[in-house]
């Protein structure tokens, strides 16, 4: 049997258990696979892309900063990579066509819809971080009817562009970092990457089914939830079981192999 030749694309890059992740699907879909890790440059996406088009490379996930240019960079796009206009995976088509998807939300519903069996519907949620993560969620964010979302940013500008874009959809309303005193919210989101800092208002309340949920993961508990730790939130969750549900998303559309993904969140869980 052919190997299949996959990776994953960020920077940074060496926290990702993409490869051992999609090792595990393989496993169980009884298939060979080599899945390694890429790292370029800030302006060389494309050229890390054609080298790995050149070395027999047939897909690849795409993490930050870089879900923006993929989506510029793919021939083709699914329509939900359409609606977010960010690409997360992408299928290298014998024709030649570079396919790119966005499985980022559909993966972020079911951690926390399915797995923390968190209800959406009616509620105030706040997006920190207006990037190609927050893109790649807002839609389906939306899809499930909360009263409102609030996208806060740095850069209002950008978290205001999200707004125009996506407001046809649902309730959506920008706020810059320093202007998050005396919300009170259900939900707060950590879209930003691994090298953001953030600092939140102390004064931010939440309320008594709150869910505090970062895209990021480790060993310890990240900044945002420690500060929701401190708030005593109701359920506080990283980014794992997103990225192991997003991960079978993924490998879906590379191999028409549905992964099972409990056992591999629970395995996850013990690095």
């Amino acid at each position: 049997m052919s190997t299949l030749k996959l990776g994953v694309i960020g920077n940074p890059i060496s926290h990702s258990l993409s490869p051992w992740i999609h090792g595990q699907f393989a496993r169980q879909a009884k298939i060979n696979i080599e899945y390694i890790k890429i790292k370029p440059e800030l302006n060389q996406f494309c050229d890390a892309v054609e080298q790995f088009q050149k070395n027999g490379g047939y897909g690849f996930n795409i993490t930050s900063p870089f879900k923006q240019q993929a989506y510029q960079h793919a021939t083709q796009i699914t329509a939900r990579a359409e609606t977010a206009k960010s690409v997360n995976t992408i299928l290298l088509r014998d024709d030649g066509e570079i396919m790119g998807d966005n499985t980022d939300g559909e993966g972020f519903l079911r951690d926390v819809l399915y797995n923390l069996n968190y209800c959406l519907t009616g509620k105030i949620i706040v997006i920190l971080g207006a990037g190609g993560a927050a893109r790649g969620i807002l839609h389906p964010l939306l899809m499930q009817s909360p009263e409102k979302i609030i996208i806060a940013n740095r850069t209002l500008q950008t978290a205001q562009s999200l707004v125009n874009e996506f407001s046809i959809y649902g309730s959506v309303l920008s706020c810059a970092f320093e202007n998050l005193n005396h919300i009170n919210a259900d939900v707060v989101i950590d879209s930003t990457g691994f090298d953001a800092k953030i600092s939140l208002p102390h004064d931010f309340s939440l309320s008594e089914n709150s869910l505090c949920y970062d895209f990021k993961y480790g060993k310890k508990p990240t900044l945002v939830m420690q500060w929701a730790q401190k708030k005593n939130v109701k359920i506080i969750a990283d980014g794992l079981g997103m990225l192991v549900e997003q991960a079978a998303e993924s490998f879906y559309l590379w191999t028409h192999y549905k992964p099972e993904t409990q056992s591999v969140i629970a395995l996850a869980k013990k690095f």
